[in-house]
């Protein structure tokens, strides 16, 4: 988890801070026992909360810096935020799964929850948890 934090707080200096406006910590569980949740997840947001960037454990491995995300406001202090990893490794196998990801946050709440829906699968993935404004 220590070496997530590092890789994501070095990965977020490739963004011009000009752009980067908040930075969140999102502490995850997965409410399924599937998996597909990571325990960590980093969201760069810009000045006008029009655009994000992500960064977790499967992002990492996919493309080893943030990701770009959908960003959508769906209440008054809810925003999606959406976005696909096209390969993430299979634990028990040799082969890779891609997936697209919905996290909704509150920025009220600082709650955020996830879904992970695996290309090819039927399994729901859901997980949720408590977001911390990084400074």
């Amino acid at each position: 988890m220590k070496k997530l934090l590092v890789l994501a707080l070095a990965s977020s200096l490739l963004v011009p801070s000009a752009t980067v406006a908040e930075t969140y910590k999102c502490s995850l569980k997965a409410y399924t026992r599937y998996g597909w949740i990571p325990p960590d997840l980093f969201l760069f947001w810009a000045d006008d909360r029009s655009s994000a960037l992500v960064y977790d454990y499967f992002v990492h491995e996919a493309y080893g810096k943030p990701l770009p995300v959908e960003v959508s406001r769906v209440g008054a202090n809810r925003y999606k935020f959406t976005w696909t990893v096209r390969e993430m490794a299979v634990s028990n196998s040799v082969s890779t799964i891609g997936g697209a990801f919905i996290a909704r946050l509150d920025v009220a709440t600082k709650k955020m929850t996830l879904q992970v829906f695996l290309n090819g699968g039927d399994i729901h993935n859901r997980g949720g948890g408590t977001c911390a404004a990084e400074g």
